[in-house]
C-alpha cells in the first residue's frame, strides 16, 4: 500500500519534533520557533497577520494537489491563505489530539474540505472521517537511537501530568511491589523534558512501556506503535485497544481487566511478534495512501 504522494504537502508546528524529520514533504507551519513572543500573540488572538510567520511552503503551493493540516499550531487564516494561492488545492484537517483538547470550532472553517481524526469516538460524535493512528516504521533502524542488548528496565513511562499523576505514582508503586524495575519520566516543567530519541534510547532499554489515557475512551496514542515496531511489551489502560489489528493478550496488559498478580510473568515471557502486514497497515505511508484517497477507517 506504499505510496509517496509527492503532490501532498504536510503541515505541522514544528518539523523537528518526534521522526517528522524523515517524512517527505513536511514542512514546520512558521518560519521561527512557536516560543517566539509575537507568534505566540497572534496564535493566541488568531490573527490574519500570522501569514507573516508562515515557512517556505507558501512559495511552493502552486506544486500541491493536497495539503493535510495538523491540529497543533493550526490557525482559521491557514486555509483561507492557501486557497487564495490555489483555489483547486485540497485541504484536510488532521486532529491528531481529541477535539475536547483543542476544540471543535474550525468543523465550521469553509475553506477546509475534509476533516479527519485518529479517534473514532470523536469522528462518531462530530460526523468525521476517521483514519487509524500511524507510526513511521524505519525509525527502528535509525541511527540517533543509542543501542545496547542490556534490558536495565522492566517498565519505562514519559509523559505529562495531565490530571494522572498520582495513578501514574501509584502504578509505580504496585509494579515495583512485584520486584520491577521502573523508570518513569513525569514531565512537569520544561527542564523535564527528553528529546524523542533520548526517550527511544531509554525504550531499548527496557522490556515493557506503560500507556496511560487520562481521558477515556479515546483513540490510541504513539506507545501501542512504539512498542509493537519496537518488540517491546505494552500495559495500558486503554480497554479499546482489543479493537486494534496488532493486539495480542501475550503482548498487551490491560490495567482492570488482565489479573494485575500476574503482570511480573506477563513482563518476562517472549515477546510474539506482529505480522509484517499489520505493520504495514499502521506505518506513515499506509496513513498517507488512506486519508489521500478517502478511505474511512475506524481502527
Amino acid at each position: 500500500m506504499k505510496e509517496k504522494c509527492n503532490d501532498t504537502l504536510i503541515l505541522l508546528m514544528e518539523k523537528n519534533s518526534l521522526f517528522f524529520n524523515d517524512l517527505n514533504n513536511v514542512e514546520a507551519l512558521y518560519r521561527c520557533l512557536p516560543q517566539n513572543f509575537f507568534l505566540r500573540l497572534l496564535l493566541k488572538f488568531n490573527s490574519p497577520l500570522i501569514y507573516i510567520f508562515y515557512n517556505k511552503w507558501k512559495h511552493k503551493l502552486s506544486s500541491y494537489k493536497t495539503v493535510i493540516l495538523f491540529d497543533v499550531g493550526f490557525n482559521d487564516f491557514i486555509p483561507k491563505y492557501i486557497k487564495h494561492k490555489n483555489k483547486n488545492i485540497k485541504i484536510i484537517l488532521w486532529y491528531w489530539n481529541s477535539l475536547e483538547e483543542r476544540g471543535n470550532k474550525v468543523i465550521d472553517n469553509k475553506f477546509i474540505d475534509e476533516i479527519w481524526t485518529y479517534n473514532h469516538f470523536d469522528a462518531e460524535k462530530y460526523n468525521l472521517k476517521c483514519n487509524s493512528q500511524f507510526y513511521y516504521r524505519d525509525i527502528v533502524k535509525s541511527k540517533k537511537i543509542n543501542r545496547n542488548n542490556n534490558c536495565v528496565f522492566d517498565v519505562i513511562f514519559l509523559g505529562k501530568d495531565k490530571g494522572r499523576l498520582d495513578t501514574i505514582i501509584n502504578l509505580q508503586k504496585k509494579l515495583e511491589s512485584k520486584n520491577l524495575k521502573c523508570d518513569f519520566n513525569i514531565v512537569k516543567t520544561k527542564k523535564d523534558y527528553i528529546g524523542y530519541y533520548e526517550y527511544l534510547s531509554k525504550l531499548m532499554n527496557s522490556k515493557c512501556i506503560l500507556d496511560i489515557n487520562f481521558s477515556l475512551p479515546c483513540g490510541l496514542t504513539l506507545r501501542p506503535f512504539e512498542a509493537m515496531y519496537f518488540k517491546k511489551k505494552l500495559i495500558t489502560n486503554n480497554t479499546d485497544i482489543v479493537n486494534y489489528k496488532f493486539y495480542n493478550k501475550k503482548n498487551i496488559f490491560i490495567i482492570g481487566k488482565d489479573d494485575f498478580e500476574k503482570i511480573y510473568s506477563f513482563i518476562n515471557e517472549p515477546y510474539d511478534d506482529v505480522s509484517e502486514d499489520i505493520k504495514e497497515y499502521y506505518d506513515y505511508s499506509s496513513w498517507l495512501y488512506r486519508i489521500s484517497n478517502g478511505i474511512d477507517v475506524k481502527y
